[in-house]
């Protein structure tokens, strides 16, 4: 069989830092704290870490308003303290990508306090504009109607220097301009610094902001839109998202990496961040015969609800599958720190069926701290928010409900940290869904996700071809198959009601019954238990035969195919012989 590159064989686990462990009792996590969890993922069997930024910063928009691009902000630790964490990560052959926050830098940065100056080389690091006219009460007008993301104009006027400044985000957060070769130059440098460090790649943050038209016209209304007028989705931004320049600097910070993987004889890779349709999203995979990014991050999943249907589910798998060029590598992102996470939106058990499907779908799943524990968004007052855009615009913005404590134990603030009050508050749920409970459970979610990862090593998940096996409103099951090996079959309710589907008279290949690899946490204690007896899920080989839970008596559970039982979305990984 081939071999597969670091980053197509395994999870990529995305950590928000300042919610992973504390060390030091602040409240906040740190790398420390990072450090002394290391083994977790080994526990895992996942070997790829996304990190959250961790730069300094006034923390205007948590850590993504940076101060300096080349440092560690004191509340995550020392620069001592990031290069032990590296020697952990690599004596554990771990993998680590992180967060390039590149399309603009805090108003703090000593860059643009020099760039108000006009202090060279700065004066133009950042993109300068005259006022277009005076309104009747002196007040300067913006150049255009371009709108923050955040909302209200991307303009914001400088007394000092009696001129807008651009930014797509807050006010606090100017654009860098990449028209200017000294900008570049200076975030290659950047880039240099940490792979020195010995990062193996990057997620560039909103890659496609990092341009904007010279020609500063007007951006035409939305179409269809519900937005009000200053909010950004009142304006279709044809001049200041996905510009063609962008694509030539991502060419150039690919061919960096591409010598230091050439040095180091390890591929450094680029994950690509940006909110756009999946049209757009796929050209960062490059031209043909040309790489650009490895991963322009799919969040396609986003669009699962609760009420979708299995034809729901095929359409978003299709929609990247079928317009990605040939040759290139599928990914799938469920949750988030900017999006509600997976069990809130969906629910506990679809949320775990959804997780089937994702990490045995072909490509690369990038899973969020938590989720596989099936942690939930925390209601959180007011008072207690820490969201700049919630508290600039109202609380049901806040993104802090999907980026609370990571639930280790039972005990304080679920084993986080030992302070009175952590950064955000703890779930309540935490007494019960946290690693200790779960660990301890065999039919949890956390043993689930477990045995999902253990089966993306098997050679039909790794290397198989992918087929639809039958789709419609209720059902959505799919198989993955090779010659010479196991061969699997996932099948999701996506429906309310219990569903009963004879598969054989549908996919003739299939046998008449299937073992049974996994179910939700909801329904295995019911199938996987016979005489008050539960079967034993045996860790000690890779094979897909030694991976199904069998009882007392060594048998493992059989599937009827052609009498196919599923409860309200229910999921189940089956396998069989071909």
């Amino acid at each position: 069989m081939m071999s597969l590159e670091w980053w197509k064989r395994n999870v990529i686990y995305h950590i928000y830092i300042p919610s992973f462990k504390d060390s030091n009792n602040d409240g906040i996590g740190d790398f420390q704290g990072l450090i002394s969890k290391l083994d977790y993922f080994k526990e895992l069997r996942v070997y790829n870490l996304l990190l959250s930024p961790f730069y300094p910063s006034p923390m205007k928009d948590n850590g993504y308003d940076i101060t300096c691009f080349t440092d560690i902000d004191p509340m995550f630790g020392t620069m001592n303290d990031f290069n032990t964490f590296m020697n952990e990560v690599q004596e554990r052959k771990l993998n680590v990508i992180i967060d390039f926050v590149a399309n603009h830098t805090s108003d703090q940065h000593p860059w643009f306090i020099k760039s108000i100056n006009q202090e060279e080389p700065f004066s133009d690091f950042y993109i300068w504009v005259d006022a277009k006219s005076e309104s009747a009460d002196a007040r300067p007008i913006p150049p255009n109607n371009w709108l923050s993301v955040f909302g209200g104009s991307a303009w914001t006027w400088n007394e000092k220097r009696k001129q807008f400044y651009f930014h797509q985000f807050l006010p606090e957060q100017p654009d860098l301009n990449y028209h200017n070769p000294r900008v570049r130059s200076e975030m290659k440098e950047v880039l240099s610094f940490w792979l020195e460090k010995g990062v193996d790649g990057f997620r560039i943050d909103a890659a496609s902001h990092l341009f904007e038209d010279e020609r500063l016209l007007d951006e035409p209304l939305a179409k269809q839109t519900k937005a009000k007028k200053n909010e950004y989705g009142y304006l279709n931004h044809i001049y200041t998202k996905g510009q063609p320049e962008t694509f030539q600097l991502l060419k150039e910070w690919r061919a960096l990496l591409d010598n230091f993987s050439k040095r180091d004889e390890k591929p450094k890779i680029l994950l690509i961040e940006g909110m756009e349709e999946v049209e757009d999203v796929i050209h960062y995979y490059g031209p043909p015969h040309e790489k650009i990014a490895e991963i322009p991050m799919n969040f396609q999943f986003y669009k699962v609800t609760h009420s979708s249907t299995g034809i729901d589910v095929q359409e978003i798998v299709d929609e990247w599958l079928k317009k990605m060029p040939k040759g290139k590598f599928p990914n799938y992102v469920m949750s988030s720190h900017d999006f509600p996470r997976v069990a809130t939106r969906v629910g506990s058990t679809l949320a775990s069926s959804l997780q089937m499907i994702m990490m045995l779908l072909p490509g690369i799943p990038i899973c969020y701290y938590g989720d596989e524990l099936g942690m939930e968004n925390c209601v959180i007052c007011p008072e207690e928010m820490r969201d700049s855009f919630a508290l600039r615009t109202k609380p049901s913005n806040s993104r802090d409900p999907m980026r609370t404590p990571m639930q280790w134990d039972s005990s304080k603030n679920a084993g986080f940290s030992d302070c009175d009050k952590p950064w955000l508050p703890v779930h309540a749920n935490y007494i019960n869904q946290n690693v200790e409970v779960k660990r301890a459970n065999p039919f949890s979610s956390l043993e689930n996700f477990k045995k999902l990862v253990k089966l993306r090593r098997e050679p039909s998940i790794l290397f198989g071809t992918f087929d639809y096996a039958f789709v419609d409103s209720n059902i959505f099951s799919f198989t993955r198959s090779i010659v010479g090996a196991k061969s699997f079959l996932i099948v999701v309710n996506m429906s309310d009601g219990e569903t009963l589907i004879n598969l054989n008279a549908r996919i003739q290949s299939l046998p008449v019954a299937a073992y049974l690899v996994l179910t939700n946490p909801k329904y295995s204690t019911r199938l996987f238990t016979q005489a008050d007896e539960l079967f034993d899920y045996t860790q000690s080989s890779t094979s897909a035969e030694n991976t199904l839970s069998r009882n007392t008596t060594g048998r493992p559970v059989m599937v009827p195919l052609n009498n196919l039982y599923l409860q309200p979305k229910q999921g189940m990984v089956l396998s069989y012989d071909t």
